[in-house]
């Protein structure tokens, strides 16, 4: 186990290497449900997550998402530090990153430092605007 002390640095290093490499800040979103699942039109604003969209070259594995839907792991991604709400997030929270929505397939968080999100694009939600 990592002390604080080292985990802080260790997130530091991560968080310089993604601005080095053009990490923007993206806003999440989040369509509110109601007990059976199906969306209410409300969509709440969680906060932004700073990251990197990427693609994984992989394509031996599958991911199901909902049920009838297999999305291949080599779906876009985003890799992200854990500041904002990128502890927060929950399949099917929306992301828009350089304009393109997404929504979350799968949140990975690593070491507490680090967010890999697999991702699938979507549509932009009803009265958003960015």
């Amino acid at each position: 186990m990592m002390s604080d002390t080292i985990k802080a640095r260790a997130a530091a290093v991560f968080q310089r290497a993604l601005r080095e490499y053009g990490a923007k800040c993206c806003p999440v979103y989040r369509e509110q449900k109601d007990a059976n699942g199906a969306p209410t039109g409300e969509v709440v604003k969680l906060g932004c997550v700073y990251g990197v969209r990427y693609e994984r070259g992989q394509t031996a594995n599958v991911l199901a998402d909902i049920p009838g839907v297999v999305a291949r792991v080599d779906a876009p991604r985003i890799s992200c530090a854990i500041t904002g709400c990128a502890k927060q997030l929950m399949a099917g929270d929306l992301i828009c990153y350089d304009g393109v929505w997404y929504s979350v397939v799968l949140p990975n968080i690593q070491m507490d430092i680090l967010a890999d999100v697999v991702l699938k694009e979507g549509a932009e939600p009803v009265g958003i605007q960015i």
